[in-house]
Parts: C-alpha cells; structure tokens; sequence
C-alpha cells in the first residue's frame, strides 16, 4: 500500500517547477527530507514555503509530511488541516493533506474523525489521482469501524470506477474478502479473495500467498463436496506463481489434491 501511495504522491513531491533558484531549494529541502533528517528537512522546507510563494503549498505539505514520518501524528493531523485549509485551490495539494489528516487521525485509532477529511477529499476533489488512494482509505477505516457493509460498498465503487492498476484492485478486492470474512460471509469471501488472485497474477508486487492461503483455509471439502473442492485446488495451484515464497502453499496445495485423487 505504502508503494501506490508513494506513486500517486509522486508528482506531489516532484512537480514540475521552473528550474532555477526556488527548484533548487525545493529539491534540497526534499533530498533531506528523503534522508530522514526531518528537523533539517522542515526548517528547509519552511525557508521555501516563505522565500517561494508559488511553492509554498507543496513545501508545507511535505513540512508536515517530516512529523508523519516520525510518528508524529497527532501533530501531523493538525498540520495537514492547516494545508488542505490554507490551498484548497492547488487541487492535488490539498486532496493529499486531507487524505494524510485522515491517515493520520487512523494512526491514532480516531476513526470518526478520519473519516472527515476523508469525505471532504472525496467530495471536493473527486478527480483528483489521489482520491482512489483516499477511497481505499476510507473503506479501510470503515473497515476498522466494523461497519463492513459500507466498508464493502466504498470498495466495490472504487472497482467499479475501472481502475486500471492491477496491484490497486488486488488490495482492494482483498478488503472486500476481509469484509466479507469477518461478517461471517465465507463463500463471498472466497470469491472475493480468488478475485485478488486473479487481478494480481502477473504483476510481481503482492505475494500471491496470503490470497491463497485464506481463500484456501474458508473452503470446506465435505460442504462444496469432492468434484468442486478438486476443480476449485486445482485452479488454485494454476493462479499461484511457481516463486520461492509460494514454494510451501503450493506443495500443501499439490498434497491435497493427492489426497483427493486417491
């Protein structure tokens, strides 16, 4: 997830500027920023926020980025707000902060109140790239909400949206199957599940394992009887990457279907 994030941010944190002084500042103030060295990296950011008005917005958003990174987030929260309050009118600037203000109230267990800058980001700046991002989000903390039902439907928009990223609809059909698991609602969940399997087969970034291995474990041989539980292994040991990681998974999986066939 960290890695969608850090994609769709990525023109946040290195738009396009005129090259020049202020650009020079900026991407300095970054490089700090990218080397953990917060304190440096804020004070930096905050000399380009003031020294730079047309870069003002995006230094400050990556000022109180620094306290995210830290840790910091009843202190991010706050700074988050001030940006997304103060450019509202830089679109992505904004739509970021309030998707990191909701992030960072969720860090702390706020649920109710992530979900405020969360709808307003949704609400006010839909066409936005960040906002699958913010709606991924939002599902989540529903999700934490234990108000599955809607955190089911928040996800199931965001597919239906026809968001082309395959690692993006792998994690979010994985949320609907958690959704679907932890009401009680096993075959959905299954099928949510195998639907995360088969988004994601041929990209590398999600480890196929933690699919299958959960879809695996809600199956029950003696309810979907004997021909369904074959065909449903074998299709599984089909869709599981042959890598190093999966090794084990798929011997417990070529066990099991030894088993059936004898």
């Amino acid at each position: 997830m960290k890695k969608l994030v850090m994609v769709v941010l990525a023109g946040l944190v290195s738009g396009v500027v005129a090259a020049g002084p202020a650009d020079d500042a900026y991407q300095a103030a970054l490089k700090l920023k990218s080397d953990k060295d917060f304190a440096a990296a804020s004070a930096a950011l905050q000399k380009v926020a003031t020294d730079h008005p047309a870069l003002a917005g995006r230094a400050k958003w990556a000022a109180a980025d620094c306290l995210f990174g830290q840790g910091l987030n009843a202190e991010a929260a706050e700074a988050f707000a001030v940006v997304a309050k103060d450019y509202a009118k830089e679109k992505s600037v904004a739509c970021n902060a309030l998707h990191y203000q909701g992030m960072s109230y969720a860090r702390q267990r706020k649920y109710e109140e992530a979900l405020v800058p969360l709808d307003k980001a949704l609400a006010d700046y839909p066409e936005e790239a960040a906002a699958v991002n913010v709606g991924i989000e939002r599902a989540r903390v529903l999700q934490s909400l234990r108000r599955y039902d809607e955190a089911i439907t928040a996800a199931k928009q965001i597919l239906a949206a026809s968001v082309a990223f395959n690692t993006t609809r792998a994690l979010t059909q994985e949320l609907v199957g958690a959704c679907y698991e932890a009401a009680g609602k096993k075959s959905d969940a299954q099928a949510a599940y195998m639907a995360a399997l088969t988004e994601n087969i041929h990209y590398g970034s999600l480890a196929a394992t933690s699919h299958g291995v959960r879809i695996f474990d809600l199956v029950n041989p003696s309810v979907v009887g004997a021909a369904s539980y074959k065909a449903f292994v074998t299709e599984l040991i089909l869709l599981t990457p042959a890598t190093e990681d999966n090794a084990k998974f798929l011997g417990r999986l070529k066990s099991e279907l030894e088993k059936i066939k004898e």
